[in-house]
């Protein structure tokens, strides 16, 4: 299915001396293969079966023996159709130490594509393996390249219902140098205002993509927004001052509003996360209130989204939009109490 590497693999491989492999991989050439190509064979999935299990010591040993196994792509194997690398099969697995271990490669191509056009981001996502997306990210993963099905790695982790995935695809890499740097890099707001008026505009139009470019442009803007304590002009940190309340609202108000971008994505736990920052900046602020409410609410959370909305009330007593979402926090209570 698209570019993720296959959820029903084995523990091909096994353990073994990978460097000292012999000839034969331990069994007689199989008929039709010379004794080179069942030892080819042998080592590759060897080599592929570490990766997938995340043993990290005998990938070390075998690439210190056979250098080229870095850039196999199941070359010899029965899963040579799918063409993966052994950075598909850790992020697939969610094997974290052996994605980062494989990234740390001199020369590792972190956008290698399998035959299926997907890169190990498309596998991690398409598996939900969420560390493993952070990694890939981090390493300078493109998460706009799109596979032979024309899914982008979110699309397939939105496929499969791996929401948190999904999100962290949505955000991006949070290094500037890997976010706005590459070959082609997504073009750098010229500052937060910027950022925040896009991710408004995208937000507004209300389509799934327009949304994640709106969890992407807010995204932007809590990059580029000055940390708290200090202001633009100040440049790089020194001794910190105490925030301004000014500082405060700006942060506050760009994780609302990417709070509100996750919820309408279904991507419930982001939201809830951002809804608690913005009230650990602003903690009587009847929106964020709301904002947590509606997060706990997708989350299936009944009693807590009620308590939210309780909080909020307190705050802001005439709120409609808190009010509206108390009221239906007690009745999906109600109805999962019935059965």
């Amino acid at each position: 299915a698209g570019g993720g590497a296959e959820a029903g693999f084995g523990a091909a491989g096994g353990g073994g001396d990978l460097a000292a492999m012999p000839p034969s991989a331990g069994t007689s050439p199989k008929k039709g293969k010379t004794a080179e190509e069942a030892a080819y064979s042998g080592r590759v999935r060897a080599w592929m079966g570490a990766a997938k299990a995340g043993r990290v010591a005998e990938l070390a040993a075998a690439l210190g023996a056979a250098p080229w196994l870095l850039t196999n792509r199941s070359e010899g194997t029965a899963e040579k159709q799918l063409g993966n690398s052994a950075l598909h099969w850790a992020a697939a697995s969610g094997q974290i130490e052996a994605v980062c271990w494989l990234l740390s490669q001199p020369g590792f191509d972190v956008n290698t594509c399998n035959q299926g056009g997907g890169t190990a981001l498309h596998s991690a996502a398409a598996h939900g393996q969420s560390a493993a997306v952070e990694a890939l990210l981090a390493a300078g993963a493109s998460p706009s390249l799109t596979d032979s099905a024309g899914d982008s790695p979110a699309h397939a982790a939105w496929r499969r219902g791996h929401r948190h995935a999904e999100g962290l695809i949505d955000r991006g890499a949070l290094a500037p140098a890997v976010r706005w740097g590459g070959s082609r890099p997504p073009a750098r707001p010229g500052g937060w205002e910027e950022a925040k008026m896009a991710g408004n505009a995208a937000f507004t139009k209300g389509s799934v993509p327009c949304l994640r470019r709106a969890v992407w442009s807010y995204t932007d803007a809590l990059l580029l927004l000055p940390p708290i304590g200090r202001t633009e002009a100040e440049g790089p940190p020194g001794k910190e001052q105490p925030a301004s309340e000014d500082q405060r609202e700006q942060e506050a108000v760009l994780r609302s509003n990417r709070s509100a971008a996750h919820a309408r994505l279904c991507q419930f736990r982001h939201a809830l996360e951002d809804a608690n920052a913005a009230l650990a900046l602003r903690p009587e602020w009847g929106k964020g209130y709301g904002r947590r409410g509606t997060a706990l609410l997708g989350l299936g959370e009944w009693r807590q989204a009620e308590a939210a909305y309780r909080e909020g009330l307190q705050v802001e007593p005439e709120s409609a939009s808190l009010l509206q979402g108390l009221e239906q926090a007690v009745h999906a209570a109600a109805a999962a109490e019935l059965v």
